[in-house]
């Protein structure tokens, strides 16, 4: 229906499938249009809100189409740090998307391309929207993870990209853990 223009499905678009990778249950929850403001409230009721590329469109998606703010207490978009580390180094942010980033840092990429999504629900092939959009939020929340622990991705030329995070988003090199 938008034919790619990610500007307008951001303004103007709805969600067949959002979700969201809650860390303390453990598990994924999954919204529609129609639970869409119980999506915001687990936003809003989370400590940390961490995506990719979720300041310019997530975010702005969902308030549009709920037409409100969600009070996010604090949030960390992956592909801002990114791109900083990007315009830091004098390279193009083109190219280094989260397929691209998490293929080339983590060894796993997507699993199908974004433009296709729209597509999917339109044809009501509901099981396979909802294996992308699972697949899309493990692979941000496992690029976050290795984010706050090395600190870099790897870039599409197979350089370390080193990003300025955020202390309190690092984790220790040898965290402790008990049995």
């Amino acid at each position: 229906e938008f034919g790619g223009d990610w500007e307008r499905v951001r303004k103007e678009g709805g969600v067949s499938i959002l979700c969201i990778w809650d860390e303390k249950e453990g598990r994924p929850f999954f919204y529609d249009d129609h639970t869409l403001s119980e999506a915001a409230d687990r936003l809003a009721g989370a400590d940390l809100v961490v995506g990719f590329n979720s300041t310019w469109f997530d975010l702005p998606l969902i308030e549009n189409h709920l037409l409100r703010n969600i009070p996010i207490r604090e949030h960390l978009d992956l592909f801002s740090l990114v791109k900083s580390g990007l315009d830091r180094e004098g390279k193009s942010f083109k190219g280094h998307g989260l397929g691209a980033l998490a293929s080339q840092t983590i060894g796993r990429g997507k699993i199908g391309e974004s433009a296709k999504a729209p597509r999917l629900a339109g044809d009501g092939r509901w099981a396979e929207l909802v294996n992308y959009c699972l697949s899309d939020t493990l692979l941000t929340r496992d690029l976050g993870r290795f984010i706050a622990k090395e600190g870099y991705v790897v870039d599409r030329e197979g350089e370390r990209l080193l990003l300025s995070v955020p202390e309190w988003f690092k984790t220790p090199p040898n965290p402790q853990t008990t049995p």
